[in-house]
């Protein structure tokens, strides 16, 4: 089954939000404006930790989402593979990382991550940017 991923906006009225929405298999995800964490987000309004916080770049596609986060002034990556997630999964079953740059290069490569996934979303002082 095709994936299609849709965005609901750059910026949501109530905040700064990123909102990820996979149609056919009805999973979305946010990275909040507070902490800038990934989360699952639940029908009911809350949402699963994927990655705590400092979340400072994110890009995905139909398979795959791929995060940036910043702690400690150092720069960690991390590849979630959206077809193996659902709400109560543990994380180490479809979370991948934290890896430095080089290591997150190899990851993608033996994940099958699509070469041209790049971040398409970047934190700047208060507001996702494209």
């Amino acid at each position: 089954m095709k994936i299609f991923l849709i965005i609901f906006g750059l910026l949501v009225i109530t905040g700064c939000d990123v909102f990820i929405q996979y149609c056919d298999v009805g999973k979305s995800y946010y990275v909040d404006s507070e902490y800038r964490g990934l989360n699952y987000a639940l029908d009911d309004g809350g949402g699963i930790g994927r990655i705590k916080s400092g979340v400072t770049a994110a890009g995905w596609n139909n398979k795959h989402l791929i995060i940036e986060r910043r702690r400690d002034d150092n720069l960690y990556f991390y590849i979630i593979d959206v077809e193996k997630d659902h709400g109560f999964a543990e994380n180490q079953e479809f979370v991948s990382g934290p890896f430095s740059e080089k290591k997150f290069l190899e990851q993608r490569k033996r994940m099958g991550v699509d070469p041209k996934l790049q971040f398409t979303k970047r934190w700047s002082n208060c507001c996702w940017i494209e």
